[in-house]
């Protein structure tokens, strides 16, 4: 019992140590019935949230069956109460069902008492049309993604049976893609497909797949596609995103160019496959009510920790048969990550990068936080800022563009290694990319010259550039060096994605470097710190550099 990796709370947080669970076996199955709160070296925190189990009895998990592997890994006795939580939360799944009938939303119960659960809810009691009987009520249509949240809110989740049918869409993935490879799907995104597709009727047609950067989430979205044969609506996060899954399925699939079409200012025509994003659809409210009239059969949601803004919730109002949510992380600033699963549905995959790691599918990453004092003239700027205006934006900036970085930053540029460098800034990338002859890419350059970069890139022909945020979904291919210059204050999302960039699945045998420059003393040292805690929940190790180390030839990599 002692040898056992978890110690397990009575309010349901699990720690896995992982000296004893060194195959991250354990931390794998945990996923499928708590959340991954972090996994930092040592110790992972998971929880026992109400939604992971009764997402777990949605895809047939018995409550015997969660607290049996918990009992047989567990070095502690569990609490009675905890158990008792466990076995009832998973008995609540299918006691509410969402139905529309006629123009009205019906949420009807198992058994009275849960609807008198919900209306102990004011704002869902303020919602509520009419009580036809004591285990049903009525609402407006439009109010779903409101009961859904607030539904939530009071951990009870309904089945939404309310989605479309859909138009039947003719899709096959060639063996050999039209740019001349044999493509096929590993072991795991089979595994994240067949969840979904052995799922998704379980709880009305939804369900959220979350897999590490650069591990094939747009392949797996693809093969859903071409399963369910249905007219498909993908919603990403830019037009690069965007242009990027058209790229795909004009490659891998049969499907012709007039088949998918973009809805954005320049296209409206809506195709079998249609592509948009999520600023576009939101920038105007008739937008989302078109596209809500049309029969989709299925809404992919990219970049899904999205979703839970509240400008882009009603997003997941658009009807349609099926529902897939995309995402690396739920990592939110406002903490709503978790939402998406009560706007979309259950989590019906997740794997860990230490999973990936282990089978040799990513890449090791070293990563090194590089500390340099600020220039003396953007000390005294910094002082005088901070002592009459204390605007954050303004110290963020003088932090971002102190003169110091660049002698730290060009010891980093190595001969023979590609490189990439992120800047949060538009004016830094391409300061520094005229500063070093180096090719930038910003929102401001038009889209093919974007895409020649990155092609040229990727082809060999250059082996250095610069992006802003634009650049966070473009595929840079077997890259050695990614060094970040200036943030987006402490968000954690973005330094996911830009240490994503070296998870490369080709290079197994060949470590990634992962360098962020900071301002020392400085508002922007202050919010790396959230930024690095965020990695290393992740499992990834730093070190703490002075930039003298760099500036003295004292690394080598």
């Amino acid at each position: 019992m002692y040898f056992n990796p978890l110690i397990i709370h009575n309010d349901g947080k699990i720690f896995l140590v992982k000296n004893i669970d060194n195959h991250y076996k354990v931390a794998q199955v945990l996923t499928d019935f708590a959340d991954m709160v972090k996994l930092p070296e040592g110790v992972s925190t998971f929880e026992l949230s109400p939604y992971a189990l009764w997402s777990a009895a949605a895809k047939g998990y018995k409550s015997e069956d969660i607290l049996s592997f918990l009992k047989d890994n567990s070095c502690n006795v569990l609490d009675r109460a905890l158990e008792s939580r466990i076995i009832e939360t998973v008995r609540q799944y299918k006691s509410l069902e969402l139905f529309q009938s006629r123009d009205y939303l019906m949420l009807q119960a198992v058994r009275p008492e849960i609807i008198e659960k919900v209306l102990r809810d004011k704002k869902i009691k303020g919602k509520m049309i009419n009580r036809p009987n004591e285990c049903t009520l009525l609402f407006d249509i439009s109010e779903k993604v409101t009961l859904k949240k607030q539904l939530f809110k009071l951990e009870l989740f309904a089945i939404d049976t309310t989605n479309e049918r859909g138009k039947k869409l003719d899709i096959k993935f060639l063996k050999t893609t039209r740019s001349g490879i044999d493509f096929k799907f590993r072991d795991y995104q089979l595994q994240a497909v067949n969840s979904f597709l052995n799922n998704k009727d379980k709880t009305g047609g939804g369900g959220v797949i979350i897999m590490p950067p650069r591990s094939g989430k747009t392949f797996v979205g693809l093969k859903v596609i071409e399963k369910l044969k249905k007219n498909t609506l993908i919603i990403t996060e830019n037009d690069d995103s965007a242009a990027s899954w058209k790229n795909e399925l004009l490659d891998k699939t049969d499907l012709s160019e007039g088949s998918i079409s973009f809805y954005n200012n320049d296209q409206k025509n809506l195709e079998p496959i249609t592509i948009t994003t999520y600023r576009y659809l939101t920038s105007e409210e008739q937008r989302i009510d078109y596209l809500d009239k049309q029969e989709w059969g299925l809404v992919i949601y990219d970049d899904a920790h999205k979703l839970p803004a509240p400008k882009y919730q009603r997003t997941s109002d658009i009807s349609s048969k099926y529902k897939l949510a995309l995402a690396a992380t739920l990592a939110r600033s406002d903490k709503k990550g978790s939402f998406l699963y009560a706007l979309i549905g259950p989590k019906w995959y997740e794997i860990l990068p230490q999973t990936l790691r282990q089978e040799g599918y990513l890449s090791n990453i070293e990563c090194r936080e590089v500390k340099v004092p600020l220039s003396e003239k953007d000390k005294e700027n910094y002082k005088y800022f901070k002592v009459y205006s204390n605007d954050n934006g303004v110290l963020r900036q003088i932090a971002a563009k102190n003169d110091k970085k660049t002698d730290v930053f060009a010891h980093l540029i190595r001969p023979q290694k590609r490189t990439a460098i992120a800047s949060y800034y538009k004016d830094i990338a391409k300061q520094i990319g005229d500063n070093y002859h180096l090719n930038y890419i910003t929102g401001e350059i038009e889209p093919n010259i974007r895409k020649e970069i990155v092609k040229r890139f990727n082809n060999g022909d250059i082996d250095c550039l610069i992006h802003t945020q634009v650049g966070e979904q473009v595929n840079l291919r077997n890259l050695d060096v990614m060094i970040s210059i200036s943030y987006h204050g402490g968000s954690a999302r973005e330094e996911y994605l830009r240490l994503g960039k070296l998870m490369e699945v080709d290079k197994r045998d060949k470590d990634g470097w992962f360098f962020s420059i900071i301002s020392t003393r400085t508002i922007e040292e202050s919010d790396y710190k959230n930024r690095r805690k965020s990695l290393i929940n992740y499992g990834y190790r730093f070190k703490i550099l002075d930039s003298r180390d760099l500036t003295k030839g004292g690394l080598n990599f």
